[in-house]
């Protein structure tokens, strides 16, 4: 039962979390990111550049 614990915990280790992320130009990175268009309250929505993404990643590793 150890050794199979073991294996589970290696193989969830090893799985690459991804998300996909909303990209418009008219937008904010200071926004999550995550929706594809803003929300109603105008809070949250889609990055303004590429460049954005790419930050996020570099940190993620």
């Amino acid at each position: 039962m150890l050794i199979y614990a073991c294996l589970v915990l290696n193989v969830v280790a090893n799985v690459t979390a991804q998300a996909d992320f909303y990209i418009s130009p008219q937008d904010s990175d200071e926004w999550s990111g995550t929706l594809a268009k803003p929300s109603d309250d105008k809070k949250d929505g889609p990055f303004a550049t590429l460049k954005r993404v790419r930050e996020l990643k570099v940190k993620e590793g």
